[in-house]
């Protein structure tokens, strides 16, 4: 039976569902005449709409809303729109989330690599700000890397996860400090698959590894 509070996040998602679909009708109608101008904003809806459903586990809804918000931002960029476009890793790797789920590896595996490309570069002029999400990406990668078989470069992506989590841990934000704790376990677990760890230890256990104060 569902609680009161899945009830009323079951009812929003609905409500945020049918708001989206109305914007995507009126941004669609309006990029036939004004393209360049509407389309990302199309684009965007798409992206947001498909995370949505996601979030509600209708997999192939929130795949067909990603793939074509995707399309969009591709033949943007094609058409002279920067390439490093955020809203295309994000799109990306939200994609290479949904593949996932529905254990299409290989797929997944291709929409995480093509985001850390974009993600890698955006690093090199917002470090800050992408970074984190950078670390994120690496880990999806890394992931199913292990689940596809490839745990030596899985622990290679994993690696370069704890690096990045290790930089923004000391601001001791729950978020980042959640993001370490995440990286050092992952990267312990495929350590563990290719027979690598000291004695045993994962370095997610060794004391001193999580001196952090949180709160």
């Amino acid at each position: 039976m569902a609680t009161f509070s899945q009830e009323i996040r079951d009812k929003r998602y609905v409500e945020a569902g049918t708001a989206l679909t109305r914007a995507i009708e009126i941004r669609r109608e309006l990029s036939h005449s004004l393209a360049t101008v509407h389309s990302k904003s199309l684009a965007s809806t798409l992206a947001n709409y498909g995370t949505l459903k996601q979030g509600m586990g209708e997999l192939n809804e929130a795949q067909k809303a990603l793939e074509e918000a995707l399309g969009i931002y591709e033949k943007n960029s094609k058409d002279g729109e920067d390439p490093t476009c955020p809203d295309l890793a994000r799109t990306m790797y939200n994609l290479g989330n949904v593949y996932c789920q529905q254990c299409n590896f290989e797929s997944g595996r291709g929409m995480y690599t093509r985001a850390a490309h974009i993600q890698e570069e955006l690093v090199l002029t917002q470090p800050y700000l992408f970074e984190p999400k950078l670390a994120k990406t690496y880990s999806g990668l890394g992931i199913v890397l292990n689940l596809l078989g490839d745990h030596e470069q899985s622990k290679n992506v994993f690696a370069r996860a704890l690096a990045i989590s290790r930089k923004f841990v000391s601001s001791e934000r729950c978020s980042d400090v959640e993001a370490l704790s995440i990286s050092l376990t992952n990267y312990g677990n495929t350590l563990s698959s290719l027979g690598e760890l000291d004695s045993g230890v994962p370095p997610f256990l060794v004391p001193g590894v999580m001196r952090v104060r949180v709160g």
